[in-house]
Parts: C-alpha cells; structure tokens; sequence
C-alpha cells in the first residue's frame, strides 16, 4: 500500500534528515514515532540519483521552474511505498517501484528515494517536487494539487498495481484486504460504513399520523403510574407528552350529546 503526504518548506528539514538518517544531537530524527535499530540501518539504501543535498536539489528545482514565493506552497510530495506481505523479491520490488514513480513524475524532480530496513517493516520513501506542465502554455510550475489531482489518487495504486504484475508476470498485492480496485480502475473500499450502535433505527411514519416532526428523545422511557405523570412544563412554548397522548389530541374531537338534537 502506498499513502502519499506533502510537505511545505518549513517542514522538510526534518523530514529529510529522516531520510537520510542524519541526526541531532547524537540522535536520529524521526519522522513521526518509528522505533529504529541502527544495527540495522547499514542496510539502508538510495535509489534515486545522488543528491548533494536534498535541501539544496529542493531549492534549486524550485528556482528553475514557476514556484509561488507563499508559506502555503508544498514544495515536496512523498510517496510511502511498504513492502508487500510475503513477497520475497525486496530489491526488485522497490527498484521496479522506483522505476514506475520516476517515470511517472520526472526524474529530474526525484529529491530522493530511500529504502528502509532498520524500521519496523521495509518500506521506501519516495520524495519529489511536484512540477506541473501547463498543456496550452507550456510553463512548468509547482503545483502538488495539478500533479496529484483527484483522478490520480483515484487511479494510482491499480496502474501501479498492474505495472508490478506485468514486471514480475504474477499478482503485486500492494492493496490492504478491505481495499478492493473496481472494474473501472477506480480503488474503493470494501469496509462498510461504520454506524453507531446507540443510534436508533427511524420508524416510518404512517399516513395517518401528523407530519410535524416529534422529538422522542425527551419521552420518558417508562410510565410507573399512568394517572400521575409529568408533563413536564419548562415554559410556554415547550410542552413534554407521550406518544400516545400527541396522537389523541390529534384525533378530531368528538361531538358533544347535549348538541344532538334530533
């Protein structure tokens, strides 16, 4: 599975020491609250280009194409790529990856393209600076809401999905369980809605009761003495009563016998 972030630059120090795993004060920075081993972390490996900096590449791209001088731009997106369960192929599969995203997104916006395995589980930090090319005018500007627009959130995981099977010529489940691809390429999930439990279920109002809408939520639960019950009187305009009561006052009143004249 993949899920993809961005980052403006005020965030991508931190982010990419991480990457990198540079550190502060004698320690790793992390990126949210990983657990590393650094027996581990020799295994790590870049599958992009090499980069002096990634700061410096972030600035320089940014300087070369149309970049919004505004504390809001995303400067970087990334891409979190982990390993399949159960697939034992673990370089292929990252570099195939690799192969697909840059492709994908232009080489030469890859800030990086780290591979960790000193983590919990191994996994791949794609990073680049979202460039988008105008089609009518041709003018390359940064811009992480054209370049991961809705349809290519949409689509992304079944066109990597089918990039991976057609590679290595057998089913990539890089989807979790309850998320299933539809048959129009779109990714949906399986789960149903989760609805409340102490919700209760609305009861379908017959012809023959008013229209007006009853608040049950303030109808006692249960009558000890139906000859002595509170109606409740807050004040003019709100009065409590039962269902029961509500329906009878809504019946038509009935004619008195001292009219009957006949």
């Amino acid at each position: 599975m993949a899920t993809m972030s961005k980052f403006k630059r005020t965030d991508i120090e931190n982010v990419c020491l991480h990457f990198e795993r540079g550190g502060k004060d004698g320690k790793f920075v992390l990126y949210k609250r990983q657990a590393i081993d650094p027996s581990k972390s020799y295994l790590n490996y870049n599958l992009a280009p090499n980069r002096v900096s990634q700061i410096d590449f972030i600035n320089e791209r940014t300087s070369d194409v149309k970049c919004l001088n505004r504390a809001d731009i995303n400067v970087m997106c990334l891409w979190l790529i982990n390993l399949p369960n159960n697939f034992e192929q673990e370089k292929e599969f990252f570099k195939h990856t690799y192969d697909f995203l840059s492709d994908r997104y232009g080489e030469q916006n890859v800030i990086s393209s780290f591979v960790h395995n000193d983590e919990k589980w191994p996994h791949m930090h794609f990073a680049f600076v979202p460039v988008f090319t105008d089609e009518e005018t041709g003018i390359k500007k940064v811009s992480s809401n054209d370049v991961l627009n809705r349809n290519e959130l949409i689509y992304f995981h079944g066109e990597w999905r089918a990039y991976l099977e057609k590679v290595f010529g057998k089913k990539v489940a890089v989807l979790k369980p309850q998320v299933q691809e539809s048959d129009t390429g779109k990714i949906v999930s399986s789960e149903k809605p989760k609805t409340s439990s102490s919700k209760k279920q609305q009861e379908p109002v017959s012809k023959n009761e008013p229209t007006e809408k009853i608040d049950k939520t303030d109808e006692p639960d249960k009558i000890d003495d139906p000859n002595n019950i509170d109606f409740g009187i807050v004040n003019l305009d709100h009065i409590k009563f039962t269902q029961e009561d509500f329906e009878s006052f809504s019946k038509p009143a009935k004619k008195p016998d001292f009219l009957n004249l006949d």
